[in-house]
């Protein structure tokens, strides 16, 4: 926390916190004013004096391109809490202070139950614990705005808009599979983590905004694929015919039994996907986005 006090008001570091609970080596990644990554030190040291300057510690330096963008999404892909903000920080070191001061110090650390899911969300959960999830085929764009290859989804969150009719059907928790309309690509996944919102009328100052003026704020799920959907080339109807050639008699790609996805076609505003396909479809995006040592 101290290291997120001193560096999180400067204007001279970009502080970005991610926590994976299992991770026991450090892993420090360097970028040039650009944003562009040109060193990695992976090492035992903590990052403090001692830690870097006087501890017998153990590590390597990495300046390879190839092995640096491997590394971070390696690395991104193992976090349970990606990108969290100083001001996460803050609330998460206040909510410990709050419990002390209501229970005491704990005794064993691991009796402590704390809610931080209210503040930050794990990400990317196990497939097998996704059997009871709702997850929705999410076409974004229009046929005449249609989502162009250079069009980014790496965004941690976005703001995902529905059409006039309210999307009270979509849950906290449900899961949307980003699908662009023109290329008919996966674009990557979300995790529902608000209610329906509508734009108040005093806003409505854009076309578009009128036309889907419901959103829900959505956690990425998979910022890599996101940022590479173009190249990696995952079309939905291509894995739509894999899915019906490799499964059992019966299987189905909608939750409401049927065979094709034609009601994209026809402007559907989202789609209720099947458990299985969609379970098929969000392991074919973690697969193609995982690093090349991590594939079967």
């Amino acid at each position: 926390m101290d290291l997120v006090q001193e560096l999180g008001h400067t204007n001279k570091v970009v502080l970005r916190v991610s926590i994976d609970n299992r991770l026991h080596g450090k892993v420090y990644v360097f970028r040039n004013a650009g944003d562009v990554p040109f060193a990695a030190l992976v090492t035992s040291a903590n990052f403090t004096e001692a830690g870097l300057q006087h501890n017998h510690e153990w590590g390597v330096l990495l300046d390879d391109p190839a092995i640096l963008d491997a590394l971070e999404i390696s690395v991104r892909d193992s976090t349970e809490y990606v990108e969290i903000t100083v001001e996460d920080a803050i609330a998460m070191l206040e909510a410990a202070d709050a419990y002390r001061a209501a229970h005491g110090d704990p005794i064993n650390t691991d009796e402590v139950d704390l809610d931080l899911n209210s503040v930050l969300m794990p990400r990317g959960k196990p497939l097998e614990h996704m059997i009871s999830t709702t997850i929705w085929l999410k076409p974004i764009g229009s046929t005449d705005q249609p989502i162009l290859p250079e069009r980014d989804f790496s965004q941690d969150h976005s703001k995902i808009h529905f059409s006039k009719r309210c999307p009270r059907a979509v849950s906290v928790g449900d899961v949307l599979i980003a699908c662009g309309v023109g290329p008919g690509m996966v674009l990557t996944y979300y995790t529902v983590i608000s209610a329906p919102v509508k734009i108040p009328t005093d806003e409505m100052d854009e076309p578009w905004k009128q036309r889907w003026p419901w959103y829900v704020m959505a956690k990425n799920e998979a910022i890599n694929f996101g940022g590479q959907w173009s190249r990696l080339g995952l079309r939905i109807y291509e894995l739509a015919e894999q899915y019906l050639a490799g499964s059992s008699v019966g299987a189905t790609l909608t939750a409401a039994g049927g065979n094709t996805l034609g009601a994209l076609q026809y402007g559907a505003d989202k789609l209720h996907l099947s458990s299985g396909f969609g379970q098929f479809v969000i392991g074919r995006i973690r697969e193609a986005s995982s690093p090349p040592w991590n594939r079967g």
